[in-house]
């Protein structure tokens, strides 16, 4: 048993230090990328891009792009993080692919979103949700997807429809000390619970 908590330590202490350095190498060629998103969103992608560490630094530049921003570059971001994703192999664990490829599949659902493409914007959780299906432990990025699903139906006039998942995300949310996450599930619960007493919501 000591062994077995021994080796697991191990690999998750390996696995991080591998996902920092993706991400270190990562951060200039987000940079260059940024600058015209829409230049790569189709090329053939580089072997040397094909890492998780890439994948979530563009994620985090999609989600990192103010409000005002041209929602289309974050769409570009996203796109490219999702192709990235899916060019993934054995060199990245499994259980990392899928969380960096369901955080792709998100920052895609929330560009589309931004642009008011709401059906698109579900059909990318759809995609995301089926990625952490086999991965009960990824339970506070399925709480994220869930939290996100939510800001989607109430966009839609069907934010009651989210009411269950979005309880349930926050309690996931709290657990894991996400403060923010969780203060952005009460927010969202309020705006429901007024748009329903308002009739705005079915």
């Amino acid at each position: 048993m000591k062994r077995n908590l021994a080796y697991l330590a191990a690999e998750f202490y390996r696995i991080a230090e591998q996902l920092q350095r993706e991400r270190a190498e990562a951060a200039p060629i987000v940079k260059i990328v940024s600058q015209k998103p829409w230049a790569y969103a189709h090329d053939p992608i580089p072997e040397r891009w094909t890492t998780a560490g890439l994948v979530l630094e563009l994620t985090a530049a999609a989600d990192g792009q103010p409000e005002a921003a041209d929602p289309r570059h974050r769409l570009a971001l996203a796109l490219l993080a999702t192709r990235i994703a899916a060019a993934l192999d054995d060199r990245t664990p499994e259980i990392i692919r899928a969380q960096a490829t369901a955080h792709a599949w998100r920052a895609l659902a929330e560009a589309h979103s931004s642009k008011g493409d709401h059906p698109e914007a579900l059909l990318a959780l759809d995609h995301a949700h089926h990625t952490l299906r086999d991965h009960p432990a990824l339970t506070f990025d399925r709480a994220t997807l869930q939290l996100t699903h939510a800001h989607i139906l109430h966009h839609l006039g069907r934010g009651h429809d989210a009411l269950a998942q979005l309880a349930e995300a926050r309690t996931v949310l709290h657990d894991h000390g996400a403060h923010i996450e969780v203060a952005q599930c009460d927010r969202l619960l309020r705006l429901i619970e007024s748009g329903r007493a308002s009739g705005r919501e079915e």
